[in-house]
């Protein structure tokens, strides 16, 4: 009779390696590797939220152990990082391009975050202008935030005769036109 063949998990785990665990564990509580056998997600996650994470084995495994399911969050800076290491790989014949100076990518990323968080008022500013110039999409930013309100208010099942629809949906476009007039108000201070 003739001994099964060992699997690399089985060979790991005569090493002393946790790794086998902690990936069983990962797949039997809704982990999955996701294009890298190292990069972790849920497999409820949306195919963005996916493209986003960047956890790893331990990582993910610490994540489930406090059943922590939700994506990573990254924030604007890591973005801007994770973008500059990716754009060092652009090359034709990557053999070719010689080594890979961190130290000037990392110089050439706090650079483009200092340009980046000084230009945040101004975000505020060409918003503020957007509403004021472009009718539609100033009545698209209307409606989404009017429809949120009527939504919340027909979830509490009011008497029929409190208030009409129409009369609700006035009412949410009302508060919504009042907010976007007040933001591009006060965008202009900013100026």
């Amino acid at each position: 009779m003739l001994d099964k063949e060992k699997s690399m998990f089985d060979e790991m785990r005569e090493q002393g390696s946790k790794l086998p665990d902690m990936v069983e564990h990962l797949q039997a509580n809704g982990w999955q590797a996701f294009e890298h056998h190292d990069n972790w997600v849920r497999k409820e996650w949306t195919i963005e939220e996916k493209k986003k994470s960047l956890l790893d084995t331990h990582q993910a495994y610490k994540r489930c152990l406090e059943n922590n399911n939700k994506p990573p969050v990254i924030d604007l800076k890591e973005t801007v990082f994770i973008a500059l290491g990716e754009a060092s790989t652009c090359w034709e014949k990557l053999d070719d391009a010689g080594e890979f100076q961190s130290s000037r990518a990392n110089d050439i990323g706090l650079r483009l975050m200092e340009k980046i968080e000084a230009n945040i008022p101004n975000a505020v500013t060409c918003l503020g202008k957007a509403f004021e110039k472009d009718s539609d999409f100033y009545f698209a930013y209307q409606s989404n935030i009017a429809m949120p309100f009527v939504d919340a208010f027909n979830q509490y099942n009011l008497p029929s005769n409190s208030i009409s629809q129409e009369m609700l949906k006035d009412i949410a476009n009302i508060a919504a036109k009042q907010f976007l007039d007040l933001f591009i108000r006060e965008s202009k201070k900013s100026l």
